[in-house]
């Protein structure tokens, strides 16, 4: 059985994912619709490193332009991006582009690397990702709450709450997913709580996750 993380991955890569990351990659999978990603990035006239992120002419930005222009998302491309020594520093550069979909790269990126190699952001690059708390795309908003509480940073937890109820899908995942549905998938994997999802009640399924939260938070946030 795949975790929710792994099969939002698993998807995305049989999928033209990728997301995407998304996830998001985050909805959560679920409770926040996107991120199952729209089969692969979105197709570009030019590259992210031509235009809005000046990534150096290196590997790991070969892999990304790649990425941004194939309409069909490579799985194996995707894989060794993720793994590339560099990528958080590429990560660095689209999180900061005008493009939504490199914004979406990037913050999948931030989500993925540190499970994949057991380590944790810095709390530059978690300061990079709460920017995206007011983008101006939802998506992106969504995508960076989750990414948040991926890397145990549990600021972003009152923005998926408040997002339970949206029936609005997320960009960049296939099949669709609603907000809701992406932030219960992340809620549900990252907090010990066992809150179930109702598609049709959801200002219920909102109400229980305020409760447990306003009960629970100082175990995870013991500075509030």
């Amino acid at each position: 059985m795949y975790s929710w993380r792994e099969e939002q991955l698993r998807k995305q890569r049989r999928l033209r994912i990728l997301l995407i990351i998304g996830l998001c990659l985050l909805v959560l999978g679920s409770g926040a619709t996107f991120l199952m990603l729209r089969r692969g990035l979105p197709q570009q006239k030019t590259s992210a490193a031509s235009k809005n992120t000046p990534l150096q002419n290196t590997p790991t930005a070969a892999l990304v332009n790649k990425l941004s222009f194939e309409a069909d998302l490579d799985i194996p491309v995707l894989d060794e991006l993720l793994h590339r020594p560099d990528v958080l520093n590429v990560a660095d550069q689209l999180i900061l582009s005008t493009r939504e979909s490199d914004r979406y790269l990037g913050l999948l990126i931030y989500s993925q690397v540190p499970e994949l190699s057991k380590t944790t952001l810095s709390s530059n690059r978690l300061e990079k990702i709460a920017s995206k708390l007011q983008d101006a795309s939802p998506s992106i908003r969504m995508y960076a709450a989750g990414s948040l509480v991926q890397n145990h940073n549990m600021t972003g937890v009152p923005i998926l709450i408040d997002n339970l109820t949206s029936e609005l899908a997320l960009t960049y995942m296939e099949p669709p997913v609603s907000q809701g549905e992406y932030a219960q998938q992340i809620l549900s994997n990252y907090l010990t709580a066992s809150i179930n999802f109702d598609p049709v009640h959801r200002i219920d399924t909102q109400n229980a996750w305020l409760k447990w939260w306003q009960e629970n938070r100082v175990h995870y946030m013991p500075t509030l």
